[in-house]
């Protein structure tokens, strides 16, 4: 590793600015030799060590180096209001913004990202996931016992693909098997194909039909949100363990719902979005590793045959 010293800079000359303007003062690079990489006629001097140049707008708040990884150096501004450095938010694309939503976790920040993904986080604690074995058992058994018994050859990729949306229909909603869901499942497909396709915004396009579709599942949402509400309402309600019902039921200081009815439809989307996929093809993966290892099979199914003999005698008792 060679050692670069950088030769002297001449200062640059004073720009006037205007006098509302707060005076900027930035921190100095150092003039310490700073390992580079290599140097090629091609491939210029690269440093191994960058640093982020925190510049101050107020004499109280010396500028700072602050050691990085970056290969390029990088600008944090704070001004005498700011007790922290500005955060820099993530943002999707437009198109993203209009297929899934605005108010989602994905694009606010701040006390908003913060109340989002508390609210989020307290569906997804460990006692609460216990509860929702039950109905991921049963989602599995149904499904198991309608597309692969009897049957000598299956396609996987595709019924992990309902399977997993069944699961996130009985989690997020507790939306039963039947008409709304099969409009649901084929509104949801176009949404996702919606999402990885080419923006543009013309009739009998696959974005125009994601468009036409998120809005269809918006409304669905919608009406799913106004049912759960209005069945608290009644005295037998009995509470459900899904999401929507979970959004529904935390309260802010105000004892107001902690999200609004466009922030759980918005992230509600995303989740599902985020999981489709991931899940399907990791399920998928799962069951072709199984079906090439017989060993590993073999082991899985002795410990499932294990369980199920240790039900049985727990019933019998």
């Amino acid at each position: 590793m060679t050692q670069h010293t950088p030769g002297p800079v001449a200062e640059p000359a004073p720009v006037p600015m205007d006098d509302q303007a707060p005076e900027l003062t930035v921190a100095p690079i150092p003039a310490a030799p700073v390992p580079v990489l290599a140097a090629s006629p091609s491939h210029p001097q690269t440093s191994v060590l960058s640093s982020f140049i925190v510049a101050s707008t107020s004499p109280e708040l010396p500028p700072t180096m602050l050691p990085s990884t970056s290969l390029h150096p990088m600008f944090l501004f704070m001004d005498k209001q700011q007790t922290s450095l500005c955060s820099l938010n993530s943002q999707q694309p437009q198109s993203v913004q209009t297929l899934l939503g605005k108010r989602t976790l994905l694009e606010v920040s701040d006390e908003d990202h913060k109340r989002i993904r508390g609210a989020l986080n307290a569906f997804l604690k460990p006692e609460m996931l216990k509860q929702y074995v039950g109905n991921m058992d049963g989602e599995i058994k149904k499904h198991f016992e309608m597309h692969w018994q009897g049957k000598q050859t299956v396609t996987v990729m595709p019924l992990m693909k309902t399977l997993t949306f069944n699961i996130m229909c009985s989690l997020v909603f507790n939306l039963e098997n039947g008409a709304r869901r099969e409009k649901f499942v084929k509104w949801f497909e176009q949404l996702i194909e919606g999402v990885w396709s080419i923006p543009v915004n013309f009739p009998f396009t696959r974005f125009n039909r994601s468009i036409q579709a998120t809005t269809r599942i918006q409304n669905l949402i919608m009406d799913i949100i106004h049912e759960k509400r209005s069945r608290k309402q009644e005295a037998n309600y009995l509470d459900h363990n899904d999401l929507i019902s979970s959004l529904l039921s935390l309260r802010g200081d105000d004892n107001a719902t902690l999200l609004s009815d466009q922030e759980i439809v918005d992230n509600v989307r995303v989740v599902m979005f985020a999981g489709y996929d991931t899940s399907s093809f990791l399920l998928t993966f799962l069951i072709r590793h199984l079906a090439n290892d017989p060993v590993v099979y073999a082991a899985i199914l002795k410990v499932d045959t294990r369980y199920v003999h240790t039900e049985l005698d727990l019933l019998h008792r």
